[in-house]
């Protein structure tokens, strides 16, 4: 079971997991997005703006970084295949204790 899907208008499209390829020493490098089931391949490039977080309470953790960039490559419905070239969005990289 995963939570992972896109919508095309009021459809949702279910996807097997996801791996998120990155450094994480320098999460403004370029990233790599694929789902098992291969439905998904992009490449995630971020620009200059990120979102970070860091809390350390002993107990509680949280470490949180948000890449704001552009997406590119395919996603693929049924037999068409969608290409995203520069499309906006954001990626995050967040580690958590409880």
């Amino acid at each position: 079971f995963t939570e992972n899907c896109f919508w095309i208008g009021e459809e949702m499209i279910h996807l097997n997991g996801a791996n998120f390829s990155f450094d994480k020493e320098n999460p403004g490098k370029k990233w790599t997005i694929t789902t098992q089931d291969r439905l998904v391949d992009l490449e995630f490039i971020p620009e200059e703006k990120k979102r970070t977080e860091k809390i350390n309470l002993l107990f509680l953790a949280s470490n949180f970084q948000q890449m704001i960039g552009r997406f590119y490559g395919t996603i693929k419905v049924r037999d068409d295949e969608i290409k995203i070239n520069g499309i906006w969005g954001f990626t995050e990289d967040h580690f958590a204790r409880w």
